[in-house]
C-alpha cells in the first residue's frame, strides 16, 4: 500500500530527525521476539543514496528503536520508505508496525499497517494523531518501526526516515454520514445478561447493543428496553457449531486442512450444513424481527466446541468437494483422484496457486452470503447483516461482501486492530483493504474495557466517533455459579463519565476531547 507523503528538506528547522543511513554508524537498536535477528547498514537495497538499514529475523517479528531525540508534538508527522520481504502465502497476516513513545506518560503508542506489499519500496507517512489521539501535545522521545508475522523469515529495509513537527493537516477520510445507521456506540453483552443492566449505559450515550445468542423471550425483552432507553438491538449468532456427531455418521463432511486429515470442523461451504443449521437458525430470528424491533444480525465465524477457533487463510479447506470445485473454476483439466489429500497444499504452494485458491473460496462464500441475504430480505427487507469479530480471511471477507450492497452496507464489527491498542489510522487502512475488493461495508472498531483507563478510553472513543466509525466495547463479565445468570461488572462512575464526555465532545466543536485537553494541560504543568 502506498501512502502519499509531503516530502521535506532534512535541513528544515522543524525536522526532528532525518536518517538516510549513508554513514557507517547507526543510532537504531533492534529487538526481536522469540527469534534470532540481526541489523546492519547495507547496500543490498536502498531507496535513495547507496545504503539502507536492514533488519531481519528468522521468525515472528522485529522492532527497530530510535531513541536519541526529544520534542513536544505540535502536529508532527512520521515518514519513511520501507521494503518488507516476507512470504504472503505462509504469513498472509504480516503487518508493519509504527509507534512513538510518550515521555509524558512513559508509554508506547502504535498503529499497524496490514499486509504491506512485499518486496518493493513503499512510502509511509502519518501524523502523530493517526498513531494515537493520546500523543497529541505530548513530549515524544522514541520512534519504533517493525514487522510482525508468523514463524517465517522477515526482512525490513528502512530509508529516509523523518520526523517533522508542524506536519501537514488532513481531514478525516470517513464521515458520520457514511454509516449505515446512526454512528454506532455499542456494548457487547454475553448470553444470559438481562436488559436492566444496560439502562445506565444507555443514559450515558450508548445507542446499540450486540447480544450473543439470547433466548427469544430475552430478545423480545431487550427490544422493549431498547425502545424505552433509545438503543438498537443486534443479535450475534454463530455460523459454525460442534457437529462432530453428524460428521461421524457421514451426514456432514469434515474440513480437510494442510495435513490432509479430516478435522473436527465441518466443511465451511457444504450445502447441507448451511441448509440444516445456518439457514433455519437465522430464519427463526428474521421472523422474530418482523414483530420485535431487531436492528440486525451479526454472524460470528469463530467455531464452537472445536480444536480450531476459526477458519483462517492458512487453514483453507482442502476437502474433495472444495478442491474439485477449485479445479473446475480455475479451468485445470485434472481429476480430483490425481490429488491425494496430503499432497494438495504442497501442490498449491509449488504451483503458486495458494492465493488463487483463497480467492476461489472467498468467491464461493460471497455467492452463498448473497443468496442468504436475499432470502432474509424476502422475510424482512429492513434487517441489517454483518460479521462479528471480523478478521481479514477469505471466509469473513466473503460474508461481508455478500451481506452488504451500496444501499445497505454490511456491518464489519472487528477486534483488530484497536481492541487493546486503541484507535489509529489502522482502522482506515483495514477498511480500505475491503474497499479495494468492492466490499460495501461499515467498519466498527472494538475496544476492550480492561485495557484502557476511563480518561484514555474517552479520547479513543471520541476519535472513532468523530471519524464516523463509531465503536463497540466488550465489558468484563463476572464469573457465574452453576445455573446462575452471568452478569457484566457494574459500571463505574468514571467509565460512565467517559462515555458521557465522549457523547458531548463528539457533537461539539474543537475536535479534541476534554480528556485530551485535560491531559495536555497536565503535560504542560509537568514540563
Amino acid at each position: 500500500m502506498l501512502l502519499q507523503c509531503v516530502t521535506c528538506d532534512a535541513r528544515r528547522p522543524d525536522t526532528v530527525i532525518f536518517d538516510d543511513f549513508e554513514k557507517a554508524q547507526t543510532q537504531w537498536s533492534l529487538r526481536q521476539s522469540g527469534s534470532r535477528g540481526a541489523q546492519v547498514v547495507t547496500t543490498e537495497a536502498r531507496h535513495s543514496g547507496t545504503q539502507s538499514l536492514l533488519s531481519e529475523t528468522d521468525r515472528y517479528g522485529l522492532q527497530n528503536i530510535r531513541a536519541e531525540f526529544r520534542y513536544k508534538d505540535d502536529g508532527s508527522c512520521v515518514s519513511f520508505w520501507y521494503l518488507l520481504e516476507y512470504d504472503p502465502v505462509d504469513s498472509p497476516d504480516t503487518c508493519l508496525t509504527v509507534g512513538l513513545h510518550s515521555e509524558t506518560d512513559d508509554r508506547f503508542y502504535s498503529t499497524v499497517l496490514p499486509c504491506p506489499e512485499p518486496a518493493r519500496w513503499n512510502l509511509f507517512e502519518l501524523e502523530t494523531a493517526g498513531i494515537s489521539p493520546l500523543l497529541i501535545g505530548d513530549w515524544i522521545d522514541q520512534l519504533s518501526i517493525g514487522g510482525v508475522g508468523r514463524a517465517v523469515p522477515l526482512k525490513l529495509h528502512l530509508d529516509d526516515v523523518r520526523i517533522e513537527n508542524h506536519g501537514p493537516k488532513r481531514k478525516p477520510r470517513h464521515t458520520a454520514a457514511s454509516a449505515p445507521v446512526d454512528c454506532p456506540r455499542a456494548l457487547y453483552f454475553p448470553r444470559g445478561v438481562m436488559p436492566e443492566q444496560a439502562e445506565a449505559y444507555a443514559d450515558a450515550g450508548i445507542n446499540a447493543v450486540f447480544l450473543r445468542e439470547p433466548s427469544q423471550e430475552a430478545a423480545v425483552e431487550w427490544t422493549a428496553y431498547g425502545q424505552k432507553c433509545g438503543f438498537a438491538v443486534w443479535l450475534v449468532i454463530p455460523a459454525y457449531y460442534d457437529v462432530r456427531q453428524w460428521m461421524d455418521s457421514a451426514r456432514l463432511r469434515s474440513a480437510v486442512f494442510a495435513d490432509g486429515l479430516p478435522d473436527d470442523l465441518v466443511c465451511p461451504l457444504q450445502d447441507d450444513y448451511w441448509k440444516l443449521f445456518v439457514l433455519p437458525i437465522l430464519l427463526q430470528w428474521v421472523r422474530l424481527s418482523c414483530f420485535a424491533p431487531i436492528q440486525g444480525i451479526l454472524l460470528d465465524t469463530n467455531a464452537v466446541g472445536s480444536v480450531h477457533s476459526s477458519y483462517t487463510d492458512v487453514d483453507s479447506c482442502l476437502c474433495d468437494d472444495c478442491f474439485a470445485r477449485f479445479l473446475d473454476i480455475s479451468g485445470i483439466n485434472e481429476r480430483i483422484e490425481s490429488f491425494p489429500p496430503p499432497d494438495r497444499w504442497g501442490w498449491l504452494t509449488d504451483n503458486k496457486l495458494v492465493l488463487k485458491y483463497r480467492e476461489a473460496l472467498e468467491l464461493r462464500t460471497r455467492i452463498r452470503a448473497e443468496i442468504l441475504r436475499e432470502r432474509i430480505r424476502a422475510e424482512n427487507g429492513n434487517l441489517r447483516l454483518g460479521v462479528l469479530d471480523f478478521r481479514d480471511t477469505w471466509i469473513n471477507a466473503g460474508l461481508a461482501a455478500g451481506f452488504g450492497d451500496a444501499e445497505a452496507p454490511s456491518m464489519v464489527v472487528a477486534r483488530d486492530p484497536t481492541f487493546g491498542r486503541g484507535y489509529s489510522a489502522a482502522v482506515r487502512w483495514y477498511s480500505e483493504r475491503l474497499e479495494q475488493r468492492s466490499v460495501h461495508h461499515h467498519w466498527v472498531p472494538g475496544f476492550d474495557l480492561k485495557e484502557f483507563s476511563p480518561q484514555d478510553l474517552s479520547a479513543h472513543l471520541l476519535a472513532a466517533t468523530t471519524a464516523g466509525d463509531g465503536y463497540w466495547i466488550e465489558l468484563p463479565v463476572e464469573p457465574a455459579a452453576d445455573g446462575e445468570t452471568p452478569r457484566v461488572a457494574p459500571p463505574t462512575v468514571e467509565f460512565l463519565n467517559a462515555l458521557r464526555s465522549t457523547k458531548h465532545d463528539a457533537t461539539s466543536r474543537g475536535g479534541k476531547s476534554s480528556a485530551v485537553r485535560r491531559r495536555s494541560k497536565l503535560t504542560d504543568e509537568k514540563q
